[in-house]
């Protein structure tokens, strides 16, 4: 009998190991900020765009979490090209600009991309990254209806191509989006050209499952533990080699495909909700103990700041427990981060990685540091989910 894959069976999550210690966002915020408060500041310390403006954090965008609340997911938005996807959907409806050169036929289009399916099914790996989409479609074309006769991509089919090519290319380059899905996106995305030339709700509906999936796969949070990263790999490889096998000929491919895929997310979701609540349970057991041992509030560090830093700490204020928050960012160990936890004096700061591990604990003041030099920010709106 065939072997059960993991995501068909009804089984607990995996217990997640204790991860390894992970390192300060900044191990010379401290002193930097002892060393630069007389006179100007230097000049790799200039204000941050994203978080010079004056215009005050959306409240939205702000849990007030009573104890052990969890940080809510952070997530990217595959589709934050959505704007772009909506116009091209509308140019689709306009009438084709005329043209002299003769280009192949709609059906023949759609018969190419079918055959370039087939030959992903067959192998993995075909084509993936040597030649751009657009390219293997003409080769394709070419292949079944002879080299002889030249003809172009029909412009309408041409825009679907390049709309494709270009949301999986944004995914695949994000450095938030998780290495453990981007070989995945990469083999998607024909099995994703071929929904988007025959269904035209693709570009209408926000809801299409085709576009669901797509944003649940880049939703999946990285991974610091070895039992997860090998699960999470596993699963999304099963679900897109079934849509590659059956999405062309199945309408149902990518809705099943979606429930598959959710339902592992939320078996990683639990995880990280476990995983938080630990957290949350230790910080407050080590506030007790601090505490106890009467140790010195931080905010009399605060006291000796120059007025220009009251902003920067008045935003690092305003960071509530669940709030999205990039950590070393512009460096290879940039990661999403949720703020998990804050102590009643809002002097430190625990974050927690996508399993709801701790990442780092910062000061107020490192806090403001990082914001204020760019290395920590917070995540647009736009990229977390609608």
């Amino acid at each position: 009998a065939a072997t059960q894959h993991p995501i068909d069976q009804a089984a607990a999550p995996p217990t997640v190991a204790p991860s390894p210690a992970v390192a300060p966002v900044s191990q010379e915020a401290t002193d930097t900020l002892s060393t630069t408060f007389e006179g100007e500041l230097p000049a790799e310390l200039a204000p941050h765009p994203s978080v010079v403006s004056d215009v005050a954090f959306d409240p939205q965008a702000v849990i007030a979490s009573p104890l052990y609340h969890t940080p809510r997911q952070i997530s990217h938005s595959a589709f934050g090209v959505a704007g772009t996807l909506m116009g091209l959907g509308q140019q689709l409806g306009g009438a084709p600009a005329a043209t002299n050169e003769p280009s192949y036929e709609q059906s023949q289009v759609h018969g190419a991309v079918d055959l370039l399916q087939s030959q992903v099914a067959a192998d993995p790996n075909a084509n993936v990254g040597n030649l751009p989409l657009k390219e293997r479609v003409l080769r394709a074309l070419r292949s079944r209806h002879g080299y002889a006769e030249k003809k172009s991509i029909p412009e309408q089919q041409e825009k679907v191509i390049d709309m494709i090519a270009e949301l999986v290319e944004s995914i695949v380059g994000d450095e938030l989006v998780s290495s453990l899905v981007k070989p995945a996106m990469q083999r998607l995305e024909v099995p994703l050209l071929n929904t988007a030339v025959r269904d035209p709700v693709f570009f209408e509906s926000n809801e299409h499952p085709a576009r669901q999936f797509v944003n649940e796969m880049s939703n999946l949070p990285e991974s610091r533990n070895t039992l997860i990263k090998k699960r999470t790999r596993e699963t999304v490889d099963h679900v897109v080699n079934q849509l590659i096998a059956n999405s062309s000929s199945d309408p149902n491919a990518f809705p099943i495909a979606l429930d598959q895929l959710q339902t592992y997310a939320s078996e990683r979701e639990q995880i990280r909700e476990d995983n938080i609540r630990a957290l949350v349970e230790s910080c407050h057991e080590q506030e007790t103990v601090k505490k106890s041992r009467a140790v010195p509030d931080s905010r009399a560090v605060e006291r000796e700041l120059p007025p220009e830093w009251t902003q920067w700490l008045d935003r690092a204020k305003r960071l509530r427990v669940g709030d999205a928050v990039i950590l070393n960012k512009g460096t290879e160990q940039q990661q999403r981060a949720a703020l998990a936890w804050v102590d009643d004096d809002r002097a430190t700061y625990v974050f927690s990685d996508g399993d709801g591990i701790k990442l780092a604990s910062l000061s107020l003041q490192e806090l403001a540091m990082e914001l204020r030099r760019g290395s920590a920010d917070v995540m647009p709106e736009s990229e977390l989910p609608a």
